[in-house]
C-alpha cells in the first residue's frame, strides 16, 4: 500500500511540471543557482521564486519566499489555504493584526504551518534571512487587512 501511495504522489508531482511536449531534464530539475528570486512589490523586503505552476493561475503551485532579516509582512489573508515549509532560518508566524515579532511563533528550518483561508496573519524573519516554500492551489488572492494597504 505504501509503495502504491508513493507512486501516486510521484505521478501527481510529475504531472504538475509536465509540458505539452516531452519535458527535458531542465524542465523537471532546478539546481539552487537556477532558482531566481524576484522582489515582491506589495511586500518590501521579500523576494519570491516560482518553482512550479503559478499562484495567479488555476492549478497547483510551489513558490519560495525569501525574507530579509528583520522583515515582517503587513497583516493580510489569502482566499485559499496555503501550506508553508521552512527551508532556512527561523520563520515567525503571527495571527491577527499585530505586525510585531512579539506574539509570533518561531518555526525553525524543517518546521511547517498552514495559512488557513481567510485568517488574518503576518509572518517573516525576526533575526536572520529566512526562506520558506509555499504550496497551494491557485488562483490565490492576497488581501491586506488594514485599509489603504
Amino acid at each position: 500500500k505504501i509503495m502504491k501511495r508513493l507512486f501516486l504522489i510521484g505521478a501527481v508531482f510529475l504531472s504538475i511540471g509536465a509540458h505539452a511536449t516531452d519535458p527535458t531534464i531542465d524542465d523537471l530539475v532546478k539546481t539552487p543557482d537556477e532558482i531566481i528570486f524576484q522582489p515582491i512589490p506589495e511586500f518590501e523586503g521579500l523576494e519570491a521564486a516560482i518553482i512550479a505552476g503559478n499562484p495567479s493561475e488555476e492549478g497547483p503551485y510551489v513558490l519560495r519566499v525569501k525574507f530579509r532579516a528583520g522583515v515582517l509582512s503587513k497583516p493580510h489573508f489569502h482566499d485559499q489555504a496555503r501550506h508553508v515549509t521552512v527551508l532556512k532560518g527561523a520563520w515567525h508566524f503571527g495571527l491577527g493584526q499585530g505586525g510585531e515579532c512579539t506574539g509570533t511563533k518561531p518555526v525553525k528550518a524543517g518546521g511547517a504551518a498552514i495559512h488557513p483561508n481567510g485568517i488574518v496573519h503576518y509572518d517573516g524573519a525576526c533575526a536572520g534571512e529566512t526562506i520558506v516554500e509555499i504550496t497551494g492551489v491557485g488562483p490565490v488572492k492576497t488581501v491586506f487587512a488594514i485599509q489603504g494597504e
